[in-house]
């Protein structure tokens, strides 16, 4: 999560590759971050703006359905509110 630096390289690069691990609240309570879950949200949502912008580049948005995490369907589905509609997810 460094909309800042996707910004910087959007122009040098033409595919980018995103890992979404949950959602704001679990990633500091279960995933040990330093950010507070505001930070963490923040940051999610600037790099989508970011990235929703951006034309003729692939997006490739990628989550683990790893349990502890991810847990349910609802808990995908809270997720997708964080990734830009022309990005893939998988």
């Amino acid at each position: 999560m460094q909309p800042d630096f996707i910004r910087q390289v959007s122009e040098f690069v033409d595919f980018f590759a995103i890992d979404i691990k949950t959602t704001p609240d679990l990633y500091q309570k279960k995933l040990g971050t330093t950010f507070s879950e505001e930070e963490i949200e923040i940051k999610l949502l600037e790099t989508k703006k970011i990235l929703s912008e951006i034309e003729n580049k692939e997006i490739e948005y990628r989550t683990t359905m790893y349990p502890p995490i991810v847990e349910s369907y609802e808990r995908l589905y809270k997720m997708m509110e964080y990734i830009p509609s022309n990005a893939n997810h998988y």
